[in-house]
């Protein structure tokens, strides 16, 4: 039988790679306290930075100053999953919230993280789907364009008679270069919202249920989920 002895530098390695496997395995979920102080009219300002760190390792930050309504969830769903200070989604809220006034994200990814960090923060599943959903469908949209810039220069060129050094440069030739620019930062536009009326409400919450009856319920089938009114 063969005995495998691992060197010092090896072992040292092997815990330093453990180690930071282990940190980065604890690093996804909430990071920071959230300390909320009531301000004007239904507002509260966010104390100290909070963060969520998302199962891709993006850490989605709310900065201390910021405040939050509870906006980016459509006011018509606070009546059946609670408003955000009392519904047990106060965390994954305040989060969104910010995200979804700066835009750094596309809105998909966005919405996202707010049911990944609803089940981080231990709402029902049920009503994660719920609210997901309607989030997904009626909160707020946008897109990142990156704009592209047309350049044109027109550079002169010029030679000079080796033979007379105290004769002027002669123009020979100009051309016209055009140059494509994408710019790096993007230009936000907004997407109209479609309104969550009550009707529409009731018949996203029970296609969420046939979801559920059916089996494990994902992102995508509540992202497909049709709304059809009929008249």
């Amino acid at each position: 039988m063969r005995t495998f002895i691992m060197k010092n530098d090896q072992i040292k390695y092997f815990l330093i790679s453990f180690s930071l496997l282990a940190m980065n395995v604890s690093a996804t979920g909430f990071d920071g306290k959230l300390v909320l102080e009531p301000r004007e009219k239904h507002y509260y300002e966010v104390m100290e930075d909070f963060s969520y760190v998302d199962k891709a390792g993006y850490k989605w930050t709310t900065n201390k100053g910021y405040k939050t309504d509870g906006a980016s969830i459509p006011r018509s769903l606070w009546s059946i999953v609670g408003d955000p200070y009392g519904g047990g989604y106060i965390k994954s809220a305040v989060i969104h919230d910010q995200a979804c006034d700066y835009k750094k994200r596309t809105w998909q990814d966005t919405h996202r993280v707010f049911f990944e960090a609803m089940i981080e923060e231990g709402v029902n599943p049920s009503k994660a789907y719920t609210m997901y959903a309607a989030v997904y469908r009626f909160g707020p949209k946008w897109e990142l364009e990156y704009p592209v810039i047309s350049k044109i220069n027109t550079p002169t060129y010029k030679v000079k008679n080796k033979a007379c050094l105290y004769c002027s440069e002669v123009e020979t030739l100009s051309i016209d270069e055009s140059q494509t620019i994408t710019l790096s930062n993007p230009v936000m536009v907004e997407i109209p919202q479609e309104e969550l009326t009550n009707e529409k409400l009731n018949i996203l919450m029970n296609e969420v249920s046939k979801l559920e009856a059916k089996g494990p319920v994902s992102l995508k089938d509540l992202e497909n989920i049709k709304i059809e009114i009929q008249r």
